[in-house]
């Protein structure tokens, strides 16, 4: 089986078994009112030679840039991990998760709710979630019930920690907020289209 970590700076993964193993490392640098964000998806890949596979792919972010690495595993039966793609956002992430197995899910630190497509890179929807007043677990990164004894990157990074109040699975994903619970849920294509007349987006429409 393999794990993945994530500290303030570093993206760890290792495998249990075996043996405990340190198979990849990776920096992760960011604004210190930031936090490490990771998670994993089972992606169809094609490669140069068009031949397609199933792989998981490792998807870890900081701050604005996020990356992706499949693992696979070599003729020598040893795991690798290859760089597939480093995508740059004009916004900080507070949350990031596959929707499915070409949507990511991405809320920003403004509390907007960005639909990306991870082939393209492309935007595809953008939805204002203030007033759900979502939850955040401030008082857990800065130690409260302890007297505040944790470092200063751990409190910073905990004024935009919501890793419990957002869930995603199978084209939704579910919010935490103060009085309320919210489903978000990816639109069809005849949806999108409609949504984009009605919004007089016609070259976006078109464009589909």
């Amino acid at each position: 089986s393999i794990l993945a970590l994530a500290t303030i700076t570093r993206v760890i993964v290792i495998t249990v078994k075996p043996r405990l193993k340190v198979l990849m490392t990776s920096p992760l640098q960011g604004d210190p009112h930031t936090l490490p964000l990771l998670c994993w998806q089972f992606v169809l890949i094609q490669n140069q030679l068009s031949h397609k596979t199933n792989d998981p792919v490792l998807t870890f972010a900081r701050g604005s840039t996020i990356h992706f690495y499949q693992v696979s595993v070599n003729l020598s039966y040893k795991i690798v991990f290859i760089p597939l793609q480093s995508v740059d956002l004009n916004f900080s992430l507070s949350f990031l998760s596959w929707m499915n197995n070409r949507y990511l899910g991405l809320l920003d630190q403004s509390e907007q709710f960005h639909l990306m497509d991870a082939r393209t890179k492309d935007i595809l929807e953008n939805v204002d979630l203030k007033k759900v007043e979502i939850v955040y677990q401030t008082q857990f990164f800065k130690g409260l019930a302890n007297g505040g004894n944790v470092s200063v990157a751990f409190s910073l990074g905990g004024e935009v920690a919501v890793y419990g109040s957002l869930c995603t699975f199978t084209n939704q994903i579910l919010v935490l907020g103060k009085k309320t619970f919210h489903a978000l849920i990816i639109r069809t294509w005849s949806e999108r289209l409609d949504h984009l007349i009605k919004d007089n987006r016609f070259i976006e429409a078109l464009n589909l």
